[in-house]
């Protein structure tokens, strides 16, 4: 995020405008993952919405990231009580990897920027019906 905000600050409204584009473009419908084993890849060049349906805990690898936005929600399909493994390159706020919500049906969401090294993440957690 550090890297991100410096190059909107050294290059102008420019950068942001480039980042952001695909993000709040018309046409930014989420990409809807099933996950049902172990290990999943999800392709982020695909778009920066996920919406991702827990059908088992799995470690998750991101593929061809951009210095750009995700986002993810995670909702927990099946039984519920699934959970997700980052890739190592994810650093979290407060250096604590979020602990999912695990309700069948309940949902989170996972902000992700790439800076072209590391994921930089948030969350905000525990949305229920």
């Amino acid at each position: 995020l550090k890297t991100l905000l410096t190059k909107f600050v050294q290059s102008g409204q420019t950068e942001f405008a480039t980042m952001t584009r695909g993000i709040l473009s018309t046409d930014a419908l989420p990409r809807t993952v099933a996950v049902s084993g172990s290990a999943e890849t999800i392709d982020l060049s695909q778009g920066n919405l996920f919406k991702v349906t827990l059908g088992a805990s799995t470690t998750l690898t991101l593929s061809n990231p951009q210095e750009t936005v995700y986002i993810f929600k995670l909702i927990q399909g099946a039984a519920g009580s699934n959970t997700v493994t980052w890739p190592s390159n994810v650093i979290w706020t407060g250096d604590v990897t979020p602990t999912l919500t695990t309700a069948l049906g309940a949902w989170d969401v996972i902000t992700l920027v790439w800076d072209g090294v590391y994921f930089s993440g948030t969350s905000t957690l525990n949305f229920t019906v």
